[in-house]
């Protein structure tokens, strides 16, 4: 299902409009969304005029919302060349965005909330392995037990918490839900894990294109459930009671997820 939104167009500085006007795509990605099908789409659609901010500027992963302005005024500004789409990891006012005339497409991806986390469960021991002998034991044991690192990590509702700007440390409430809904609903594309065919024709009608003239390789869907060697005699449940623990533990991801897709 494709959910589109037209532009929404509010009052905006001249400094903003500046600052802004040469954006055609914004790309919002949370973690383990099968965010590299659009990020290679715009690469190699627009070239030298694309950037991934997280990787472009590391230090990004963290910038506060109220800093988020001169933040990316320092980004476009000090950037060698003209920039017209842009990918950030990190949290991000979302309806500021979106009310922008400058900025005619601003995306993202989701995907099931505990399929979500076992992608990244995965990924973290792959990191923890390469590195065992630096790791703390508190980091060893979450590798080892998929509810620890949920919890630890601050993993569980990463949907609410990346859309409505709350912390990892920080309680999220119903409010936190409704605003972050707000905020997807505010977005002009919406794809998903299950369905990234449709983003890829999005993308491709979006940008007046063809499949002939960006080529785009198949993405490799990661198919993660929860890992048998993770949970056995430390966790003492199975497989079944720790995949309705992360549901519980992902109530709000879960409501988003269902309200979105309708």
């Amino acid at each position: 299902m494709l959910l589109v939104k037209g532009l929404m167009l509010s009052e905006m500085s001249t400094r903003d409009k500046l600052r802004l006007e040469d954006l055609d795509f914004m790309f919002l990605r949370p973690g383990r969304v099968g965010g590299s099908v659009v990020e290679n789409f715009l690469r190699s659609y627009f070239g030298d005029g694309y950037l991934d901010i997280s990787r472009s500027f590391p230090s990004a992963s963290y910038i506060h919302p109220e800093v988020f302005d001169e933040h990316m005024d320092w980004i476009l500004r000090v950037s060698p060349r003209r920039i017209r789409a842009l990918t950030m990891n990190y949290v991000a006012p979302t309806s500021w965005l979106c009310d922008s005339p400058s900025i005619p497409c601003v995306l993202t991806l989701l995907r099931d909330p505990v399929e979500r986390i076992c992608s990244e469960f995965y990924e973290f021991r792959q990191s923890v392995d390469g590195l065992l002998a630096y790791s703390l034991n508190e980091t060893r044991q979450c590798s080892d037990d998929i509810l620890a690192f949920s919890r630890e990590f601050g993993r569980n509702n990463s949907y609410t918490r990346f859309f409505s700007r709350v912390g990892s440390s920080q309680n999220l409430t119903k409010s936190d839900l409704k605003t972050a809904i707000r905020e997807l609903k505010s977005l002009h594309f919406i794809g998903f894990y299950d369905a990234l065919g449709e983003t890829h024709t999005f993308l491709s009608e979006a940008c007046e294109t063809v499949e002939s003239k960006v080529s785009i390789a198949a993405h490799d869907v990661d198919n993660f459930t929860i890992p048998g060697e993770s949970i056995g005699a430390k966790c003492a449940k199975t497989l079944g009671e720790v995949d309705e623990l992360l549901r519980e533990q992902n109530a709000y991801d879960y409501e988003l997820m269902q309200i979105i897709r309708g």
